[in-house]
């Protein structure tokens, strides 16, 4: 299965597996889905170094699903969910940006301007984020804004998953063979 393909099937477990709730069994999809786009990631590292960032950010997103597991104050909880959201559009931000630089060196005009709207407008979201975050500690009435730029997220990372579906087979964006070594002589 192509790299891109991989990480398009952990982003739609990502985006599907959204439940408010955070039961055991969303957590678990939510976990096994960024697993999923660190792997398909991991892959085209050699083809592209920044996926490299973008694998790593998504293994700390797996780390913080797994972190909504145990039954924590409801600060926490909050905590961990919003920091969720945000970890949602940043790992889109890197992960678009990745896949940008490897469309345009593969000579994609299309994907590279797909995931640069993609790339921009995930780091607008985590502005947003971050602010409506920050100012929920003032005026609790933000925190709408926050689940309002979640649902953003959600939209953005299905956009995003088509793109990676849509350039999964393409010759750019396969993992690049290991650099061959002359026999010794």
């Amino acid at each position: 299965m192509p790299p891109l393909s991989v990480a398009a099937l952990g982003w739609i477990m990502v985006v599907l597996g959204v439940e408010p709730s955070g039961s055991t069994w969303d957590v678990t999809i939510d976990a096994t889905g960024w697993a999923l786009v660190a792997l398909g990631w991991q892959r085209l590292v050699r083809a592209e170094a920044s996926f490299a960032l973008a694998r790593t950010v998504a293994l700390l997103a797996c780390l913080v699903a797994l972190a909504r597991l145990p039954s924590a104050p409801d600060g926490v909880d909050t905590f961990v969910d919003v920091l969720s959201l945000m970890l949602v559009a940043l790992t889109l931000a890197v992960g678009a940006g990745a896949l940008l630089v490897c469309s345009r060196a593969g000579g994609s005009a299309t994907v590279a301007g797909q995931a640069s709207f993609l790339r921009w407008g995930a780091i607008g979201l985590l502005v947003v984020e971050v602010g409506a975050a920050v100012g929920y500690l003032v005026e609790p009435g933000l925190g709408d804004l926050v689940v309002a730029a979640g649902t953003f997220n959600l939209a953005f990372a299905a956009w995003f998953t088509l793109l990676q579906l849509f350039s999964a087979g393409r010759r750019w964006a396969k993992p690049a063979a290991a650099p061959r070594t002359p026999p010794p002589e």
